[in-house]
């Protein structure tokens, strides 16, 4: 994995938003001197091949890893590894990529339309349908790390709050 990197944990497929959060992350690569990378953790599927296009014709998409598999043991120190987790889901209620990013202390971007269990304290929460927006949730992650280390420490404290059968990962 590279040294700085924003990290998704969801599988392609269209209620994941994927291609759009690689849309914003290839925005904001465009913009950012400081070589941030993303990760995306997850299996193919019907989005795929959106996301191979988008890849294949943008300039920045060296800075994108796509990871089909890690092994459940081997996740708590990827998330904790990553500069920021997104979590930018459609039309899903609890979001467990979201606690397991938080119960490792990582800070989170998430999606204000469809994680209502979390508050602007616990996380940077963007409109997932507007790429500007996630984008812009990157770039708070990226420049501001008191705020960076204010999600974290929130983030961690609800991780903890939340139900234990809800999180497979120990705190």
């Amino acid at each position: 994995l590279p040294e700085k990197f924003f990290l998704g944990v969801a599988r392609m497929i269209p209620n994941k938003n994927v291609p759009r959060t690689l849309r914003a992350f290839l925005s904001f690569a465009a913009k950012d001197p400081e070589g941030f990378s993303y990760a995306n953790v997850g299996a193919q599927g019907p989005g795929s091949p959106e996301v191979d296009a988008l890849l294949a014709s943008d300039p920045n998409s060296s800075r994108v890893r796509l990871i089909p598999y890690i092994d459940e043991e081997d996740l708590p120190a990827v998330y904790a590894a990553s500069f920021a987790l997104t979590s930018l889901f459609h039309g899903e209620g609890f979001a467990l990529p979201a606690v397991e990013g938080m119960a490792c202390g990582t800070a989170t971007i998430l999606s204000k339309n469809a994680q209502p269990e979390f508050s602007e304290d616990d996380a940077v929460m963007v409109d997932v349908g507007d790429e500007a927006d996630i984008e812009r949730g990157m770039r708070v992650m990226a420049t501001d790390a008191n705020a960076r280390a204010q999600f974290a420490s929130h983030g961690l404290a609800k991780a903890k709050s939340a139900k234990p059968t809800l999180i497979l990962l120990d705190i």
